[in-house]
């Protein structure tokens, strides 16, 4: 029987592995160590459990998530249920034929992860540039495929704004996904944009009138917050804020429950429901970003 939902929650991230074959000095997974990956029969029951708590927004990450052995089987049950499944890539493996299968699986978008416009500028943050492009090339010829691209903001990228709408134009990109420098493997943010920067990138992003569409992650208040209007808001209609446990949770790669893929609490709970009504970290977390609604919790 389905549950009413007693909670905000519209979204889920499963981390299905920690394989890559970069090592991005941005991400914040740690390197070495053996391979991982989200059990299938895991991956299966909190997708179910997600169903259950009617959300109904389920993206899929990693690591490299195209080397997790069972995504379409996960894409097509999120399809069966009415859930919308997506998934965030770097590019490597993604040629037409898996991008196809894909597609055929049930995905409703597809986010590619790429730092800069040229090579030079997103060596800096990310590794796999010429994978990136060849993959929005696949996409562009792919239209029934909503694409988007995944841009971290660091000091070394921040004025590429321009150079970015210009190349996510070419290969007809249907959204620019904004997010700002998050602590990586180490605990440390890389080079994170001046306030000088981000008050550029937003007189950017208010004048630009092209065809590409543009969102800011709600963690980016810095930037958030000198944007006009409904820009300010989440999907939810909050002013800006920590969604972490509010409205979006994160099941780890050994299938344990975390408020965020970017604050590494894994907790073992078997349903959401408890874990959101019995878990001190998620009761923490609340009473932090109550205080202060701006407060970044993971890079504290």
């Amino acid at each position: 029987m389905m549950r009413g939902r007693t909670h905000s929650l519209v979204g889920i991230n499963l981390e299905l592995t920690n394989v890559c074959p970069y090592r991005c000095p941005q991400c914040y997974v740690p390197f070495g160590g053996e391979d991982r990956f989200l059990p299938r029969e895991k991956a299966l029951y909190w997708i179910a459990e997600a169903d259950r708590n009617r959300i109904r927004y389920v993206n899929m990450s990693g690591g490299e998530t195209l080397c997790y052995p069972h995504l379409e089987e996960l894409i097509s049950e999120c399809s069966r249920r009415g859930m919308k499944a997506s998934v965030s890539l770097s590019g490597a493996f993604a040629s037409m034929e898996r991008l196809h299968a894909l597609h055929g699986a049930g995905i409703s978008s597809i986010c590619i992860s790429l730092n800069g416009s040229t090579q030079e500028i997103n060596d800096r943050t990310r590794q796999g540039f010429a994978e990136a492009i060849a993959a929005l090339g696949c996409l562009r010829e792919m239209p029934e495929c909503v694409t988007l691209v995944n841009f971290v903001m660091h000091g070394s990228n921040a004025d590429d704004l321009p150079g970015m709408f210009r190349l996510l134009e070419q290969y007809r990109v249907h959204a620019l996904v904004i997010l700002g420098t998050m602590p990586s493997a180490d605990g440390k943010r890389l080079d994170p944009p001046s306030p000088m920067q981000i008050r550029s990138a937003a007189g950017v992003l208010a004048q630009y009138r092209g065809p590409v569409g543009w969102m800011v992650n709600s963690c980016f208040h810095e930037l958030r917050s000198l944007l006009p209007g409904e820009n300010k808001l989440d999907a939810e209609g909050q002013v800006l804020g920590c969604t972490a446990a509010r409205t979006h949770l994160s099941v780890t790669v050994d299938g344990r429950l975390a408020p965020c893929n970017h604050l590494d609490i894994p907790e073992a709970y078997d349903t959401i429901e408890e874990y959101l009504t019995s878990s001190e970290t998620v009761r923490g977390l609340h009473a932090m970003t109550d205080a202060d609604p701006l407060a970044r919790p993971c890079c504290q």
